[in-house]
């Protein structure tokens, strides 16, 4: 078998460790999602959303992006982005099914800024992946991660995409049990 792809399970396989271990340990549900959100980007992507609650009203509850971000400001846009102007959340939430898309000829999968700029240009989105928080019921959407990869960075693998929706199992049985899943019963 290919050394490299050996060497990226055994990375993903102790990504879903700390991960899982992030959720286990926070100090409240709320705080565990963003630290899982957070590790999730810093071992997939170079952004990460997280919106919870029914498709009819979520909630953008985590926004991770570069340390270092060359736009300063494009953490603040998505963070005041409502997730039923992100088009690509909605229906993930929708539909309970992933989405994995290379840059299309549709600019706004991601909605835009308050001024109308496309957030896929302004962020640079060479890949995108998002996954339904599926309840522990396997049919119930509590929310969607989002995950994105900037510049040149490749596209989402599917053993990638397949540790994001394990991952995304986890976060949904926190959101529910933490009564995270937005208005009205999880």
């Amino acid at each position: 078998s290919d050394p490299a792809a050996v060497v990226r399970q055994a990375e993903l396989t102790a990504l879903l460790d700390r991960t899982a271990r992030a959720l286990l340990g926070g100090t409240s549900p709320s705080s565990a999602l963003g630290a899982a959100a957070c590790l999730l980007r810093d071992g997939l992507a170079d952004w990460a959303l997280l919106d919870l609650g029914p498709s009819a009203a979520p909630v953008r509850v985590a926004v991770h992006g570069p340390a270092a971000p060359e736009d300063a400001a494009l953490e603040k846009a998505f963070l005041r982005q409502h997730p039923r102007d992100c088009p690509v959340a909605v229906e993930v939430m929708g539909s309970g099914a992933a989405a994995v898309e290379l840059p299309t000829d549709d600019p706004d999968r991601l909605g835009s800024d308050e001024e109308g700029t496309p957030l896929m240009v302004r962020a640079e989105v060479a890949s995108l992946l998002s996954v339904p928080l599926t309840a522990p019921d396997g049919t119930t959407v509590l929310g969607a991660l989002t995950l994105l990869r900037a510049g040149a960075g490749p596209p989402f693998s599917l053993l990638e995409a397949g540790t994001a929706e394990i991952a995304a199992g986890h976060l949904a049985l926190v959101a529910e049990r933490g009564g995270l899943c937005g208005p009205g019963p999880c």
